[in-house]
C-alpha cells in the first residue's frame, strides 16, 4: 500500500469493520478496542498512509479492482468474479475454533433441541459431503467449521 490508496470495502456495518480489523491486523491502520470486532470509520484511531475507503454493496467491490489499489471482496463474491484465493495479496487469519465472530451457525429455539426434523437438517449440514461441497463450491474462501 502506498499513501493515498483508495481501498473498496463492503457498505454493510459487520463487512467493513471486519475489513478494519483485517487491516489492523496487517499493521495498516489501528481502531479504537472499544469498538469491538465490528469497528465503523469513525472508529480508526490511526491512519498513517491515510488510505481512503470506498463504501460499496459487498457484491461490487470485486468490480471496483481496477479503479483501486485493493477491494475486500467476500468469499462467495470472489468465486462469482473469477477471484482464486492464492491471488489474494492478504487473507484473513482465521480458523475453526478461534476467537474470531465471522463465522456461521445453525440455532434454535431450546424448545425446539429434540425436533426431529431440525436434527435431520443439523445432521445433514455437519456431513463430510456438506464440508466437500463447501470446499469445492467456495475454493477455500470458506471453511467448514463444525
Amino acid at each position: 500500500m502506498k499513501e493515498g490508496d483508495k481501498i473498496a470495502v463492503p457498505s454493510a456495518p459487520t463487512n467493513e469493520g471486519r475489513c478494519f480489523k483485517i487491516l489492523e491486523s496487517a499493521g495498516l491502520l489501528e481502531v479504537d478496542p472499544a469498538a469491538g470486532c465490528i469497528p465503523e470509520l469513525k472508529d480508526i484511531t490511526a491512519n498513517p498512509l491515510n488510505l481512503e475507503f470506498v463504501e460499496v454493496e459487498a457484491a461490487n467491490t470485486a468490480s471496483l479492482l481496477p479503479d483501486v489499489a485493493a477491494a475486500f471482496v467476500n468469499g462467495a463474491h470472489a468465486v462469482d468474479n473469477g477471484l482464486k484465493l492464492e491471488d489474494a495479496v492478504y487473507t484473513e487469519q482465521a480458523k475453526p475454533g478461534s476467537d474470531k465472530p465471522y463465522i456461521n451457525i445453525v440455532a434454535c429455539r431450546t424448545a425446539d433441541l429434540d425436533n426431529p426434523v431440525y436434527q435431520k437438517v443439523l445432521a445433514a449440514y455437519q456431513s463430510q459431503e456438506t464440508a466437500q461441497a463447501i470446499r469445492d463450491i467456495y475454493q477455500g474462501t470458506y471453511i467448514p467449521a463444525f
